[in-house]
């Protein structure tokens, strides 16, 4: 983000693009904000991630990849299909896949490869039904997804669970 946000777009809540170069949003208090990278892109793509919440414990960053956000889950505004990672500050992550609105968790754990509170960056990589995952470098996991998703787009959310506000600073994508 370094000259511009070109290719994304706010889909709720409000982003905008810092003087140094980060890709930044408020969020609203108790709901998710999205935005996304209309381009798409297939598997093999490895998407990697840097970024911060210096603030929040309990309120998840998430990255989407092969998905699609149109129509956003009311209930959530979550994505109606593609993979999600959750991240909190604590170390804790979950991976779901969406598909039609429905949710199923495909895993989660915790890392101790993270920085919390800082900078952190997330790596995955979907290779023949495979997903891959990195933090910090560090590979922490794959799994088999039995219904793979092959192509899709690239996303950004955060959920805003405290009204002191703790912005999600994204370095880039």
């Amino acid at each position: 983000f370094d000259l511009n946000t070109r290719g994304w777009e706010v889909l709720n809540g409000t982003w905008k693009r810092t003087p140094a170069g980060q890709y930044k949003t408020n969020g609203i208090p108790y709901t998710y904000v999205n935005a996304w990278n209309k381009e798409y892109f297939v598997e093999n793509m490895v998407l990697e991630v840097r970024m911060k919440r210096n603030v929040e414990i309990g309120g998840a960053s998430k990255i989407y990849f092969f998905g699609y956000p149109h129509p956003l889950v009311v209930s959530g505004n979550y994505w109606d299909s593609g993979y999600s990672f959750w991240y909190y500050n604590n170390g804790y992550w979950i991976l779901y896949r969406f598909l039609g609105g429905a949710t199923t968790e495909l895993t989660s754990g915790t890392t101790s490869y993270d920085e919390p509170l800082d900078w952190n960056t997330f790596k995955f990589w979907l290779h023949d039904g495979r997903i891959y995952i990195w933090v910090n470098g560090i590979f922490i996991m794959s799994l088999i997804d039995s219904s793979p998703r092959t192509y899709g787009a690239v996303g950004l959310a955060m959920y805003e669970g405290d009204p002191d506000l703790s912005p999600l600073l994204v370095d880039y994508v």
